[in-house]
């Protein structure tokens, strides 16, 4: 009795005393845990290199960290690459160009290059909290609320049982002017030359969720401080190169006639503006000359105000062109103006105040279409979006003129049951026919279906093999000859019935209308273009043979087959 009296008194002390730690001695425990303090406060610099998932894509992931707040990401997702970088000071990012961070993009990069925050907090001495505990993954936290800002508090969760970091929960400002809550999951802690180290990272903000698992960490490395500056930096000295290039890379004008040949013609197309070391640069003027053979039709001038307006980044992703930005322009004009030619001037301004002006002269032309297309089903349709500059597929590069094709039923409805299920669309499972002879240079059958119409999971086709490709869903690529490529998408999977290498006929079955890839319903999307590769050459207006209208019965007599009309091909 005496015995377990004893036991009996030693287990309530260790419990108070367990329930009674306070933020010091939690801490304390949680820097013995991963080491020790001194040797946390003797790390100087940290190489952590591992695989990277984030929005179904998959690659490379390499942060490199220094003591007390220098910090580069470099993310490598094969059809994207993007880095990041602070020195101290400055914030920088760099995909299609170079650009200095501002704003809610530098705090926030401020705040990730802080070296090891929990300890950065307790030696600053930044107010903390023992705000209790919480239940994780089926074990107990402790939560420390640190207030590193008069209106920001950050929350790191410390298990009952290891003191290892668990989860740390912080507000980060967004562009909106609100903030995000960004959620950082450690787990899979290993021993690196003495200290314990997070090898399994899950970082979830809204909309988006980051998955990293490293292969190795590296401890106190020399990292030289280049490392971490804006890589523009070093060229600060030498002249400006910059050149202006046009997407697409030939212009073509189109008629804007609705059911016959109209009095306008429209074309559309974006300024590239690069600079050999991506050194940021403004627009500060622009003039766009219109002419007619040698005849000036007209002239424009586009002040600071109104280029910045157009200002954007568009082609650094799939596209996967340099840029420092471009501006996008659309026009409608006369037909009988005969516009065939256009000399641009554009004035940009560097931030040292240097001014540089480059002029590019742009031909409009009318395009040629060299093969005989067939619309690619039988039928009934509409086309949701087509040829038109006012439409999401005219501002990326190979869809410029692209269609979205729905199936209609004989009552020239889109659907049953308000579409509630892709087998509710008239058009679900219509075959997909050859538009013309050619030879297939790309096929692809494994992505599933969008479960439900209106809901898109890109997590279904972005983590598939090659995911600029799954984009499309199941997509087939023709090669008719003379520069001309057919692309077919979103076809039901295992539907296609043809692979790489197979030569086809106008006319033949190569899958089933469906529901896969970027798609937020059943229905083909149709492209002509002048390489075999989506995303990465100009597209190409088309026109089809067999086109009429659905209630006339009457050939279409206007050259592009324009959306919202009810029409049928036979």
């Amino acid at each position: 009795m005496k015995k377990a009296a004893i036991l009996f008194l030693i287990l309530s002390v260790t419990c108070v005393n367990a329930a009674e730690m306070n933020t010091d001695q939690i801490l304390d425990r949680a820097f013995h845990a991963l080491g020790g303090k001194q040797k946390l406060e003797a790390l100087s610099t940290r190489v952590s290199i591992g695989k990277v998932e984030v929005a179904g894509l998959n690659g490379t992931y390499e942060l490199r960290m220094k003591s007390p707040n220098r910090m580069r990401l470099d993310l490598d997702l094969g059809v994207l690459k993007q880095s990041r970088g602070f020195d101290g000071k400055v914030g920088w990012t760099k995909q299609a160009g170079v650009t200095e961070q501002q704003g809610a993009d530098l705090q926030r990069t401020q705040r990730s290059a802080i070296f090891l925050p929990i300890l950065h907090y307790a030696d600053a001495k930044v107010p903390v909290r023992l705000k209790g505990k919480e239940s994780l993954n089926g074990s107990d936290a402790y939560v420390l609320e640190f207030s590193p800002g008069e209106k920001s508090v950050e929350q790191f969760y410390i298990d009952t049982k290891t003191f290892l970091l668990v989860r740390e929960v912080r507000e980060a400002p967004n562009r909106q002017g609100s903030s995000d809550q960004i959620t950082t999951d450690y787990s899979d802690y290993r021993d690196v030359n003495g200290v314990k180290f997070p090898f399994s990272i899950t970082q979830t903000q809204p909309g988006q969720v980051l998955a990293v698992l490293f292969d190795q960490i590296r401890t106190n490395v020399p990292l030289a401080e280049e490392l971490f500056q804006n890589p523009v930096e070093k060229f600060s000295g030498e002249p400006f190169d910059v050149n202006l290039v046009t997407i697409p890379h030939h212009i073509y004008k189109e008629n804007d006639g609705v059911w016959e040949i109209g009095p306008f013609e429209s074309f559309y197309f974006s300024v590239l503006i690069r600079e050999k070391h991506s050194r940021p640069l403004n627009p500060v003027l622009a003039t766009m000359k219109f002419y007619s053979g040698k005849t000036l039709v007209k002239s424009i001038e586009y002040s600071d105000s109104a280029l910045n307006a157009l200002h954007a980044t568009s082609f650094g992703g799939f596209a996967n062109q340099e840029e420092v930005f471009d501006l996008t322009y659309s026009f409608s004009e006369p037909v009988k103006s005969a516009i065939d030619r256009l000399v641009y001037r554009l004035e940009v301004q560097a931030e040292d105040g240097t001014k540089i002006s480059k002029e590019v002269e742009i031909p409009v032309e009318e395009y040629s279409q060299k093969v005989k297309l067939n619309f690619p089903i039988k039928g009934k349709f509409i086309v949701a979006g087509a040829h038109d500059f006012n439409e999401p597929h005219s501002s990326e590069w190979s869809q410029h003129y692209a269609y979205d094709i729905v199936g209609l039923g004989d009552n020239y409805d889109f659907s049953r049951n308000n579409g509630k299920a892709n087998a509710d669309f008239f058009g679900w499972g219509m075959e997909i026919l050859a538009p013309a002879d050619g030879i297939v240079v790309y096929a692809r059958n494994d992505v599933p279906e969008n479960q439900k119409p209106g809901v898109i999971d890109n997590k279904v086709f972005m983590s598939r093999p090659d995911p600029m490709w799954a984009v499309g869903g199941n997509d087939v690529v023709i090669d008719h000859g003379n520069g001309e490529f057919s692309l077919l998408a979103h076809m039901q999977q295992g539907s296609v019935k043809v692979k790489k290498g197979d030569q086809v006929k106008q006319g033949d079955v190569i899958g089933l209308l469906g529901n896969t890839g970027n798609s937020d319903a059943p229905h083909l999307h149709y492209h002509l273009m002048a390489c075999e590769t989506i995303f990465r050459c100009d597209g190409l207006p088309s026109r089809f043979e067999n086109v009429y209208d659905a209630f006339t019965g009457e050939k279409l007599k206007a050259p592009f087959t324009k959306r919202g009309l009810f029409l049928e091909a036979k």
